[in-house]
């Protein structure tokens, strides 16, 4: 387990060689602001050794929280390094197909396309309640992502220089690793805070549904005041 060390494709097994070392990170994540439980919203527990549990330290509460209550991952029945390893090829390849995830994560596509799903639905979720100043700054498209090396301009006379060229691709490399390592952890983050789909989706048709009556009450202050000027106009002594 080497939390430290940058996760990509290439470093998966070396940083997450096992269920236990996801499911520690994951914990990390979860509760990186302290534990809060759902219930009572007591600040105190303990993690139980069944199921990796929180349970609520009130003894008036006890509640018992597993590591996906309240996420994305909300009742899911695939292991985290499952999870892992599809959130960091996503990280790697933004545009990956459900048909390549379904066959490097080995599940079926119908389940690849809900993972898909779920990440993209958790990373845009979280985009839209938080400014550009936020971890999830780092997007699929960052800058380093587009970056070519290439030699600078030579002056007159100057020689190829392959030891500088080759200097370049290395820092290119090291960067594209970095970034992919940031939006792993960035990712991760992201998917152990925001709610399950389901809330989502509620979230999402209710604001649908207040920006419809809002529209309908700014047309009906408009009828009100065009038949109000229209009375003025009648009767000029009402003005």
């Amino acid at each position: 387990m080497l939390f430290d060390l940058p996760c990509s494709v290439r470093t998966f097994d070396e940083v997450f060689p096992n269920e236990t070392a996801c499911q520690d990170f994951w914990y990390i994540h979860r509760w990186e602001m302290g534990f809060c439980c759902p219930r009572c919203n007591g600040a105190m527990g303990w993690l139980l050794s069944k199921n990796d549990v929180t349970q609520c330290a009130n003894q008036k509460c006890r509640y018992q929280v597993s590591l996906t209550t309240g996420t994305i991952l909300h009742k899911t029945r695939l292991p985290f390094r499952t999870w892992f390893y599809a959130i960091v090829h996503y990280a790697e390849q933004p545009y990956i197909t459900v048909r390549a995830l379904a066959r490097i994560v080995a599940v079926s596509t119908k389940t690849a396309a809900l993972m898909l799903r779920k990440i993209r639905l958790a990373l845009q979720f979280y985009k839209g309640k938080c400014d550009s100043t936020s971890p999830y700054g780092t997007t699929p498209e960052s800058a380093e992502d587009h970056y070519q090396p290439q030699e600078e301009k030579e002056e007159e006379g100057e020689a190829f220089n392959a030891k500088q060229f080759l200097e370049s691709i290395k820092q290119y490399v090291l960067q594209r690793k970095q970034a992919v390592a940031v939006r792993f952890k960035n990712y991760v983050s992201i998917c152990a805070v925001v709610p399950p789909m389901q809330w989502i989706w509620r979230e999402q048709i209710e604001e649908r549904e207040q920006r419809r009556k809002d529209k309908l009450m700014e047309l009906e202050w408009r009828e009100i005041e065009l038949v109000g000027a229209g009375m003025s106009g009648l009767f000029p002594a009402f003005r």
